[in-house]
């Protein structure tokens, strides 16, 4: 049937208005309906009118392209200039999400986010906490950084922090950790709102924040032994993603907890033995940092050899993805352990020998 009125419809383009394209696009976004043809037709249309585009259907076709993840389309240029043009009559809801949809796609306008941030700090009294967290995020996501604009945000932000829900509270902190922003009054009213709020944290806004904390290295033990407490509780729901960030950030600040790391323990032992399907640690991509290498760096930072050695020979199965650093650190490892034929059979995992000794590392490489 949405093939159907998708086909009729491109025949009538011509015939819709500016208002009329923007819901379209809009409509396919909230249907999932990614109708190449269809948007093709759209925002080809889209992009001969848009000087009838208004801030609502700026905003709203931005959006629709973002969350159908249409990134390199022409019409978000043409969005992006007609939302320069006209951002003086956008709400800030509008300007929210338009800034939003850039980041999304990865859209760098630097004539535009500079006036998107002036207008924002001119009307940050308007913005709600969705569009405050939704605007830090986006030039976080943008590699922004803005001070006026963050400052802004911050001030709005301690005034009503009780209204920020935990989606918000964590989109914020990780783009304070994004942008390298160490400003302790901000984080520690996060912290608190977070700790208030703590039993309403999914599994993805524990990691994240435990991860945007660990990053700038910011030792808040009540919120961390908050996030501890209900990261086992939730470990039996934790993916990989959510194993890694927290394995990660307790190991990076060096924040001792065993009851945690041994339920990590457990959990990344049992996402790891071969069958256990897709998704294992060692097939998952994106992980951050740098994949199933930082939960194997957090047992060696930790202290957990047995379990860092474990998880690193999953990685020497035939049908295992090899993670060069894994190996690297399992390598190291062997080196100060004196474990010579453990070193060599690395070694040779790492040069693709075959299982041969590689012969002395000084044969291998040249040293200064």
């Amino acid at each position: 049937l949405l093939a159907a009125i998708a086909d009729e419809s491109i025949a009538k383009l011509p015939m819709l208005n500016a208002q009329d394209l923007s819901n379209t696009l809009w409509a396919m976004a909230k249907l999932e309906m990614a109708h190449l043809p269809l948007l093709d037709a759209v925002t080809a249309e889209s992009m001969k009118k848009i000087d009838e585009f208004n801030p609502q259907s700026i905003s709203n076709s931005g959006w629709a392209l973002a969350t159908l993840l249409l990134d390199g389309q022409p019409v978000m240029a043409s969005l992006a200039a007609a939302a320069l043009e006209k951002l003086p009559r956008f709400e800030r809801q509008s300007i929210s999400n338009f800034i939003w949809s850039c980041a999304k796609l990865q859209h760098k306008d630097e004539e535009l986010i500079e006036a998107v941030a002036v207008a924002a700090v001119e009307g940050i009294s308007t913005f709600d906490p969705q569009a405050l967290s939704n605007t830090l995020w986006s030039f976080a996501n943008l590699e922004c950084w803005h001070r006026p604009l963050k400052e802004a945000i911050s001030q709005e932000v301690l005034r009503i922090q009780t209204e920020l829900t935990t989606q918000e509270v964590t989109n914020i902190c990780w783009a304070l950790a994004k942008l390298w922003c160490h400003d302790s009054t901000f984080l520690k009213a996060l912290a608190a709102q977070a700790m208030e709020h703590a039993d309403e944290l999914n599994k993805q806004e524990i990691s994240v924040m435990a991860w945007a904390f660990a990053t700038l290295n910011f030792r808040h033990q009540a919120l961390l032994g908050s996030l501890g407490m209900h990261a086992i509780k939730r470990m039996s729901e934790f993916g990989e993603l959510e194993i890694s960030n927290t394995a990660w950030a307790f190991a990076r600040i060096a924040v001792r907890n065993d009851r945690l790391m041994n339920s990590i323990s457990d959990a990344s032992m049992a996402r790891a033995r071969p069958g256990a399907g897709p998704g294992t640690v060692d097939s998952i991509e994106g992980l951050n940092p740098n994949g199933i290498y930082s939960i194997v760096w957090s047992s060696w930072r930790t202290g957990r050899a047995q379990l860092m050695a474990s998880l690193a020979r999953q990685q020497e199965r035939p049908d295992a993805d090899p993670e060069p650093l894994v190996r690297g650190l399992l390598l190291m490892e062997s080196a100060w352990q004196k474990d010579q034929q453990r070193e060599t059979e690395v070694m040779s995992l790492l040069l693709g020998t075959g299982g041969k000794d590689p012969g002395p590392l000084s044969e291998r490489f040249e040293c200064f």
